[in-house]
């Protein structure tokens, strides 16, 4: 039982570095904000197999970027967004996977998860320098089991998308 669950730890720090590298090289030398947001997107989006990922940043969560599964750029819609998820991972400064929001004991009965029909939310913060920039947010309208090693791959790229914002800021 150990070894098999060395190998699922050391399974899951590779695919969480294989998902950040490949995001971060995407990345490199663009400006754009919704350009390096889509590099961080796309790997977070196969990670969980949600259909869109958000980015949002500041003290009071604005909406920087997001993607759907297709790639095309969302408009800013932070109300689509679970207010009460994305709260939560920001003040508790971790990441969150609900696989089905509708039933949570803590989230189900919010009204940003019913209204929104949200069912599973994956939620990670965007960390840099041990301070939380902002949220790196994915859903799907669908219940959907985590894929192994998806929360450790999410958080990684939040991280990323954290150091990306403080550069930003600068």
């Amino acid at each position: 039982v150990r070894a098999a669950q060395a190998a699922e730890r050391v399974a899951t720090a590779a695919a969480t570095d294989a998902a950040v590298a490949r995001a971060a090289r995407a990345a490199i030398g663009l400006g754009d904000p919704q350009a390096v947001f889509a590099a961080i997107a796309a790997e977070a989006i196969a990670a969980t197999g949600a259909e869109r990922a958000v980015l949002l940043a500041g003290p009071g969560l604005a909406w920087v970027a997001g993607v759907d599964a297709e790639g095309l750029t969302l408009p800013p819609a932070p109300d689509d967004l679970s207010s009460g998820v994305v709260g939560w991972v920001r003040d508790q400064g971790a990441p969150l996977h609900l696989v089905d929001a509708q039933v949570d004991e803590t989230f189900g009965a919010r009204r940003s998860v019913v209204a929104k029909g949200l069912r599973t939310v994956f939620a990670a913060p965007a960390r840099h320098g041990g301070a939380v920039q902002g949220v790196l947010y994915t859903d799907a309208r669908r219940v959907m089991a985590q894929p192994p090693g998806a929360l450790a791959v999410l958080a990684g790229l939040a991280d990323l998308a954290g150091a990306w914002l403080t550069r930003r800021e600068r």
